[in-house]
């Protein structure tokens, strides 16, 4: 039986193998960090970031609360799960990540709308903090939606992403 060599990037499967005995199971070893996994990463990232658009981080206490809040909540959440699957979906090299990643980025624009209104309700946007928030998660989701559906930037993420 044949041992694998370093040289090949090959490493025994502590798994299969026997107590004081070499393992018949050979597995590849892939590199951590290729650009499906930081891209993979980024997503999960990106999608936290909507809890920053919660009630609970806007500064005040007892946080604000009422209809709007309570739309931006459910919003939030759904963005952050949506991302998180979506990451999963990279990560594991599956072709719904795409559509997934989409609609949680319309969720994530669609979540702007009642963060605005919450804010006019306890004062307006009042720091630049807000307005940076605001422009990333707006930005941020653009650039999701535009790495789907924009030719050549869907080209170029596909090809970069089947590299690994």
């Amino acid at each position: 039986m044949a041992v694998a060599s370093p040289a090949d990037r090959r490493t025994m499967d502590p798994v299969f193998a026997g107590a004081g005995s070499i393992g018949s199971r050979v597995r590849e070893v892939k590199p951590m960090f290729t650009l499906r996994n930081i891209f993979a990463v980024g997503l999960f990232l990106f999608g936290t970031t909507f809890l920053w658009m919660t009630a609970s981080f806007t500064g005040k206490t007892p946080p604000p609360s009422g209809p709007a809040w309570s739309v931006e909540m459910v919003l939030a959440t759904i963005a952050v799960v949506g991302f998180s699957v979506a990451a999963w979906g990279v990560f594991k090299d599956q072709p719904w990540w795409e559509l997934v990643a989409v609609i949680s980025a319309a969720v994530g624009l669609l979540a702007v709308v009642p963060y605005m209104i919450g804010l006019s309700e306890i004062g307006g946007v009042t720091d630049s903090g807000v307005e940076i928030n605001l422009g990333m998660h707006v930005i941020g989701s653009a650039l999701v939606i535009a790495l789907v559906y924009v030719p050549s930037a869907h080209e170029w993420l596909t090809r970069s992403l089947s590299r690994q």
